[in-house]
């Protein structure tokens, strides 16, 4: 008998984050560690949550709603966010590598991750998939060697590329190359 309850006892330790879900998740973050690897946070609303600092490793965040949660810190390695949503999330020094992040919907990101995932950026606040990923582009569709740099572009040096700037930007190659030709 002592046997069976030892057992019971260790299966529930080596199995017990498994049985994190979004029922009882602040369990879990409140624990030493904040310790949710592998919690099952499918189609959870995590809207204005405090996630700081949380170990969501393998986590299952599908459909999650993250809007306006507080993620600084947090490590997300190898979660599925496949379609959730991030809009004005808080993702300073958030680690997102090997996250699957097909379909997420993130505007007004504050702060920058630590790291994203292969072929991913953070574009004017919202977190776009590189058409090349880490690859370069076939080579037709590399320029004759007088690139711009990324400072020629970001105007303000802000480390963001907005929309105006790099308008501005086509514009000023725009009429360079009208007179060239």
């Amino acid at each position: 008998m002592k046997k069976t309850i030892l057992i019971t006892m260790l299966m529930s330790v080596v199995f017990a984050q498994s049985d994190c879900n979004k029922s009882n998740w602040q369990e879990y973050y409140n624990s030493d560690g904040k310790d949710m690897s592998e919690c099952d946070l499918r189609d959870a609303n995590l809207r204005d949550a405090d996630l700081r600092d949380a170990d969501l490793r393998d986590a299952d965040l599908r459909d999650a709603d993250l809007r306006d949660a507080d993620l600084t810190g947090a490590n997300f390695s190898r979660a599925n966010f496949s379609r959730a949503n991030f809009s004005r999330a808080d993702l300073r020094g958030a680690n997102l590598s090997y996250a699957i992040l097909t379909d997420v919907i993130s505007t007004d990101i504050k702060g920058v991750p630590r790291s994203l995932p292969d072929g991913w950026s953070l574009v004017d606040k919202a977190l776009i998939k590189d058409k090349w990923g880490s690859s370069t582009p076939p080579d037709d569709m590399m320029t004759d060697g007088d690139d711009p740099k990324f400072e020629d572009i970001d105007a303000d040096s802000d480390g963001c590329i907005s929309e105006d700037e790099f308008n501005a930007f086509q514009e000023v190659r725009k009429a360079q190359f009208q007179q060239e030709n």
